[in-house]
């Protein structure tokens, strides 16, 4: 692999790891679990894939489905950590204001972080 690659990974995993411990020195794991269990999750599949990568190449089979499986542990972990940022930021609109008379009723801005959630997802 070549030397940038090597050295943007091992900052990743650096960056990664230092958050990781910010979270929990300052205990919000429980606040967000699925931002934390994402993170972890995020920081173990960089280790895997290095190691098919540097054993067995980046054209090999096993490099393959361990990048397409771990994609997509990646992406569902991902998913549930963006739904849980929103409804934490979102969570003070769960009622309807039609009724008081707002313009914009509160589900349609739970509607909308809904819709970006699966935005983000999907990029």
């Amino acid at each position: 692999m070549a030397e940038m690659v090597k050295a943007l990974w091992g900052l990743m995993i650096a960056l990664e790891l230092a958050v990781l411990l910010l979270m929990a020195g300052k205990g919000q794991y429980r606040d967000f679990p699925a931002i934390f269990i994402y993170l972890l999750i995020n920081l173990l599949e960089v280790p895997i894939i290095y190691a098919v990568y540097f054993f067995k190449g980046f054209g090999s089979w096993p490099a393959y489905w361990t990048a397409w499986i771990s994609q997509a542990v990646i992406v569902t972990a991902r998913w549930l950590a963006v739904c849980e940022l929103c409804r934490n930021v979102m969570g003070q609109f769960q009622e309807s204001g039609r009724s008081r008379g707002e313009f914009w009723p509160r589900w349609a801005v739970w509607h909308c972080s809904w819709l970006w959630s699966w935005a983000v997802t999907i990029l």
